[in-house]
């Protein structure tokens, strides 16, 4: 039987009470929802809004009026510099690694994504295969191999200058606030600079890390976990529902999200450069190089080579939060309470063999509930956090420079 537990909803005159299992997807950094922060977005607004103190070749682009009815339509809050049609395929990029074209409660869709053995790489996590000894290594492997692929991509998308090209389109399912489901028309370079810079963020929350927050010790596992059939010494340490927080933070958080807002930019620095196509593949190359290196050592016997992050929530019980009465309180209850109904109906399905049967890992709906209510499966804060706000770049934030067209 699966970890994510059998939770009761009760709704009465007042508030929504929810008693809903603690457990979250694997999505690392959160994206923005109405219930929800948006984490992945704050870093990459950061870093490209210091990407274009320090470069000319990522100027924004005034949208048509086409791109300008999908922009004001977007589910996420853009930023004031950020509202032009690069900001907002960029950021429509990032949230694609969690949504795939989905809303942030499409329950049953979003756990079908989360749940599919194929799509751990996404988010710089351990496939099932991705066994101790030497599954770390394997994992990096994968999740650098997925990064570089999405960046060759994204290089056709430029234009002989080097400069992104915002007549070179690929479409991309969205889910809007208004217009609901659409296939939208958008510039190449910033959809597949998205995905690959969403993954580099996650590799910074789904592993543990030495202190300065720059080799990854090992990997974390979400998918074996869920289903119960993790062991801690063969498939790495489970993921930490506490590493995914930007608010809050106590210094290894802080510290945490600075040193991936830095690797966001140098990436995109690295693609942005003037220099040839294979010099940006090596320059990436040294960017994944520098974040996503192994540091061998590190095991269960020694507790991962005593690392902090086991101090944050795992998320492996049920507990009670209150929600307001409001419309995120109640979609939260409608997912939880869909999440159940759907988990009853598949958890019937019998995993057969260890590798071939995780594909069936397609339910895990009362999981993903909690991840669209944060609010109800809060992570756990450390001891003596620091209110403190992580930076998102090495350079101070400056206005855009004029939109070209």
């Amino acid at each position: 039987m699966s970890r994510v537990a059998f939770c009761l909803a009760v709704v009465s005159a007042g508030p929504l009470l929810i008693v809903a299992a603690s457990e979250t997807t694997a999505s690392a950094y959160s994206y923005e929802s109405a219930i929800s922060a948006g984490c992945h977005e704050r870093i990459t607004m950061g870093a490209l809004r210091t990407l274009r103190t320090q470069s000319a070749n990522a100027p924004a682009v005034t949208p048509d009026r086409n791109d300008l009815s999908l922009i004001t339509d977007v589910p996420f809050t853009l930023d004031g510099d950020m509202q032009d049609l690069a900001s907002a395929s960029f950021i429509i990029g990032v949230r694609d690694n969690d949504l795939h074209g989905n809303g942030p409660t499409d329950v049953s869709q979003l756990a079908a994504i989360h749940g599919n053995p194929e799509n751990q790489k996404e988010h710089c996590l351990r496939a099932v295969e991705d066994d101790e000894p030497g599954g770390s290594e394997r994992a990096l492997e994968t999740c650098k191999t997925f990064i570089r692929g999405k960046l060759t991509e994204a290089l056709d998308g430029l234009d002989p200058n080097g400069v992104p090209d915002p007549a070179h389109r690929v479409d991309i399912d969205v889910k809007l606030s208004l217009r609901g489901s659409v296939t939208a028309s958008l510039p190449l370079f910033w959809v597949r600079m998205g995905q690959a810079v969403h993954t580099l963020q996650d590799g910074f929350t789904h592993t543990f890390r030495s202190a300065d927050r720059m080799r990854v010790r090992t990997v974390l596992n979400w998918i074996e976990y869920v289903n119960n059939d993790e062991i801690e010494s063969r498939d790495g340490p489970v993921h930490r529902n506490g590493l995914d927080q930007c608010d809050s933070l106590d210094p290894l958080r802080t510290q945490n999200m600075g040193v991936a807002s830095q690797a966001s930019l140098d990436l995109m620095h690295a693609m942005l450069d003037p220099a040839p196509r294979e010099t940006k593949l090596a320059a990436v190359d040294a960017v994944l190089a520098k974040y996503l290196t192994y540091e061998p050592g590190c095991t269960a016997a020694n507790g991962w080579c005593d690392a902090p992050e086991q101090q944050y929530q795992v998320g492996a019980s049920c507990g009670c939060s209150v929600l307001g009465g409001g419309n995120g309180g109640l979609a939260a209850a409608g997912a939880t309470m869909l999440g159940i109904a759907l988990f009853v109906r598949r958890r019937r399905r019998a995993r057969a063999a260890r590798g071939a049967g995780a594909a069936n890992l397609l339910a895990l709906p009362i999981a993903l509930a909690c991840l669209t209510a944060p609010s109800v499966a809060q992570a756990q804060t450390a001891p003596n956090d620091a209110e403190t706000t992580p930076p998102t770049a090495t350079a101070p934030p400056a206005a855009a420079p004029p939109a070209t067209a």
